[in-house]
């Protein structure tokens, strides 16, 4: 018999869940974007000292959600004042603008047929330059194109039109996004969304299509990323922080997600089975702590999964010599201090001792204080830390496909034997809109090519939130251009791509 990998304590921890937290029936309300201007709201107020229960590394939240932190922000205020404190003018000004983002998408007072749409967006597009190839995987992607839900734009123009429409009833929400894709050579419809079941002990049941974000990465995370196309999967989640009982009460809020899916049939070993488990708790305001785990396993022409099989593979150690399953596990941790923060994910793609082995790392430095107009923002991840590690993250000897969906890696887009580092100045916040300027370093194919292939990327942007005619209006321009040294893999082969997307967004 294996021994019994850390991902046993967090099952666990969900038993615990289901059979002590209080059953109750809740309202569902849809989750919030993962592009969405709420995350960085949250980000300065946690940074601020406001939340001491924003679990900042499981991702998305729903916007019942970010209700609960706005009314906890305000809470915070009011007792500063209450001990005569004064509270920085940007504290108030961010609280103001997620309470307006958050309030007007949960006025629910219109009875008209067309409540349902929530919103709209136009995306149009400019792109030169090749795809990336990731080694060792069936994965590509222009270097200046990622995590956007796994829309690969061909060269020249194209456009993406989307809507969202949702609407709920009781413990039922539904929300869909249909969104038409078209350019020179191509035109697609896509229809995703889910079905969310609030009111099972507290948890939350899922069902459709949908992106994760798993980690404490910004700029890209190990584990799970909106890299790839979203999911079709059942989603099991705590929408709201729990407290657990007895002795596990001390590891403060707690949240718990797990998924199963079935990857696409166009792979080297077809329809595999992708699932994962996430446990994420704050035992104290200046720390956050997450565990992570995906499996990938089964799939056409592979031996069949009893139950037995299935807890040994998701719970056991690894064995070098089983290719039953591809298996990332890992943990991820944010120190908060006044006015910073420091964060991290370090996960390995296979067990010893029953810890992450053959590991990779990410690093990141957040530090808002400049009066919340001006914020920075520094990331390093490192999937080549040797030369072993770098020839196994996200690739497999059975599924040869790699760490992927329809053709993108679900987690960080620099890819196994890749480092990426990033840095990122925002200025700017209110009607006014907010700028940013970037520098992003990649390194792919250390250990793996006879040439590194490097990019040397610069970012601008400016993004503006305004209102007109009663309605929240968001209109985002970025420019960026790739210097690429080696590309594909060839020594002296260079060239530079270009990226320009511009995007209006409009909530009903």
């Amino acid at each position: 018999m294996r021994p019994v990998s850390i991902a046993t304590y967090a099952m666990s921890l969900l038993i615990l869940i289901v059979l002590f937290s209080p059953a109750r029936i809740f309202a569902a309300s849809g989750s919030v974007p993962l592009n969405s201007e709420v995350y960085r709201y949250l980000d300065l107020l946690s940074s601020g000292g406001l939340l001491r229960s924003y679990l900042t590394g499981t991702r998305p939240i729903t916007w019942a959600e970010a209700y609960r932190l706005a009314e906890e922000a305000k809470g915070r205020i009011r007792e500063r004042e209450g001990e005569g404190a004064s509270v920085e003018p940007w504290i108030l000004k961010t609280v103001n603008m997620l309470e307006n983002r958050i309030y007007s998408r949960l006025d629910s007072s219109s009875t008209s047929v067309f409540s349902v749409i929530k919103g709209y967006e136009l995306e149009i597009l400019y792109l030169e330059g090749e795809p990336s190839s990731i080694p060792g995987i069936k994965a590509s992607q222009n270097a200046l194109v990622y995590n956007n839900g796994g829309i690969d734009p061909d060269e020249g123009i194209s456009a993406n039109l989307m809507a969202e429409v949702s609407e709920g009833a009781g413990p039922f929400y539904l929300q869909l996004y249909p969104r038409l894709t078209t350019s020179e050579e191509d035109r697609e419809f896509i229809f995703q969304g889910s079905l969310r079941v609030g009111g099972l002990a507290g948890m939350e049941l899922i069902l459709g299509k949908e992106n994760l974000w798993w980690g404490q990465g910004a700029h890209g995370g190990l584990y799970l990323t909106n890299n790839a196309s979203p999911l079709p999967m059942i989603h099991l989640s705590t929408p709201h922080p729990s407290i657990l009982p007895w002795l596990f009460r001390y590891l403060g809020p707690f949240r718990f997600e797990l998924f199963l899916s079935e990857l696409e049939e166009d792979r080297a070993v077809p329809e595999p089975y992708f699932v994962g488990m996430r446990t994420n708790f704050r035992p104290v305001y200046a720390l956050e702590i997450g565990m992570s785990m995906t499996v990938i396993f089964g799939g056409e022409g592979r031996p069949d999964v009893s139950f037995g099989d299935l807890f040994d593979i998701l719970f056991g150690e690894n064995d070098v010599n089983d290719d039953r399953s591809n298996k990332i596990a890992g943990f991820d941790f944010r120190l908060n201090f006044p006015g910073w923060q420091l964060y991290g994910e370090f996960g390995g793609e296979d067990e010893a001792g029953s810890l992450p082995s053959k590991y990779a790392a990410l690093v990141g430095f957040y530090y808002p204080r400049f009066t919340g107009a001006f914020d920075l923002r520094l990331e390093y991840a490192d999937l080549a830390i040797n030369e072993e590690n770098a020839k196994v993250w996200y690739r497999h000897g059975t599924y040869t496909d790699g760490y992927t969906y329809d053709g993108r890696i679900l987690g960080h887009h620099v890819g196994g034997g890749g480092r990426d580092l990033f840095a990122d100045v925002t200025f700017g916040m209110g009607e006014k809109g907010r700028g940013r300027v970037g520098v992003d370093f990649e390194q792919r194919g250390i250990y793996i090519q006879p040439a590194v292939e490097y990019h040397a990327q610069i970012l601008a942007g400016w993004k503006g939130l305004f209102t007109y005619d009663n309605r929240d209006w968001e209109l985002d321009i970025n420019v960026s251009v790739d210097q690429v040294t080696n590309s594909d893999y060839v020594e002296g082969e260079d060239n530079i791509n270009q990226y320009v997307s511009l995007r209006i967004k409009g909530e009903l």
